[in-house]
């Protein structure tokens, strides 16, 4: 499945790759806490936008990141969100607008068209999916050694890394790609739990 994302030459899929790689080699191999590893990643983020900010080079990157900033600065006024389908990429075609022009919807950024469209409940029961799972699979990896530790790891990195991509990416969740991914981490799962419960 990596080979396959790295493969596709798209930013989304590449960046998932080297995170979930990151993840796995700092806590498998460097034994450093997640907390650690998160607060790394964040500060990457912030840092890299506030240098892509301050040069004088026009990229898309303006646009990832005026999509997750924005939504979060006006959320205020619409807690409980405009509604499915009203802001983001697909409203911008469908709308024949850049998506320069619909940053404020969270264009380029899925976190922030789901903050913009589904306004705080939405955002919240995203977020408790996603780091209670990655959480519920650090548990997991705790009572375990050897390969079954390994491969928890791996499927928390993954879940990880798709919740980080999304930050910056509106298409990270398509049902073409994390849909997909997101299947085989299911069917992962039951496999690891089914070897977690024959070796005890």
């Amino acid at each position: 499945m990596a080979a396959a994302l790295l493969c596709t030459l798209v930013k989304g899929a590449i960046g998932v790759v080297l995170i979930t790689y990151v993840w796995i080699i700092a806590l498998k191999f460097l034994k450093l806490k997640p907390r650690n590893i998160i607060i790394l990643f964040i500060s990457v983020i912030i840092i890299s936008f506030i240098i892509l900010f301050n040069i004088d080079i026009k990229s898309s990157s303006d646009v990832h990141m005026a999509g997750l900033i924005e939504p979060i600065l006006n959320s205020h006024n619409i807690p409980f969100g405009m509604g499915l389908g009203n802001g983001g990429n697909y409203y911008a075609i469908q709308s024949g607008i850049s998506a320069w022009f619909v940053t404020h919807t969270g264009a380029e950024s899925f976190f922030g068209v789901l903050l913009y469209q589904l306004g705080y409940p939405g955002v919240l029961l995203f977020l408790g999916f996603f780091i209670g799972a990655v959480v519920t699979m650090l548990k997991y990896s705790t009572e375990h050694s050897g390969e079954l530790r390994g491969k928890y790891i791996i499927a928390s990195g993954i879940l990880f890394s798709l919740l980080i991509a999304s930050l910056l990416q509106e298409s990270t969740f398509g049902i073409n790609f994390s849909g997909i991914l997101l299947i085989i981490i299911g069917i992962y799962f039951s496999r690891i739990q089914n070897e977690s419960e024959n070796s005890v």
